[in-house]
């Protein structure tokens, strides 16, 4: 069974971020996870998920199939000081913006295109302990 899309460009994009990350000169070096596998307390990393928002209109004509695939993809980061909040969600956009992430079937997505952020970094209500920041980006996949 293939995974479905937004899998597929998750997992991309969580490799571009995990490699930039990867470049920090500090020890241990942040991690990036899947939205519901970052873990609920501790270290300074950043999460992404992607989620389809378009999609369902696509129609066949003269045996192909046309439309457009668009999804969000947002990045979060998690510090626990508002510098480091604010580095790690610089360094994860500098990863994702602008890239396009190849897919192992051989797709690739368009470039992350900057949709918006959260503007200052905000304290966890039910934690104080950590401060996160978030940015989103649209890409799209072409139907073949």
């Amino acid at each position: 069974m293939t995974a479905p899309p937004e899998a597929l460009i998750q997992d991309a994009y969580l490799a571009l971020i995990q490699a930039e990350l990867n470049t920090m000169v500090r020890t241990p070096k942040p991690t990036v996870y899947a939205w519901d596998d970052a873990p609920q307390e501790g270290a300074d990393y950043v999460m992404v998920t992607v989620d389809r928002t378009v999609g369902e209109g696509a129609f066949t004509f003269g045996g192909v199939t046309t439309g457009i695939d668009q999804y969000d993809l947002i990045v979060r980061s998690v510090g626990r000081s508002h510098d480091a909040c604010v580095v790690l969600l610089h360094r994860a956009s500098v990863a994702v913006e602008s890239k396009r992430a190849a897919l192992p079937d051989g797709r690739y997505t368009t470039p992350a295109r900057f949709e918006g952020q959260q503007q200052d970094p905000t304290v966890d209500e039910d934690d104080q302990s950590f401060i996160f920041a978030s940015r989103a980006f649209t890409v799209t996949l072409a139907r073949g």
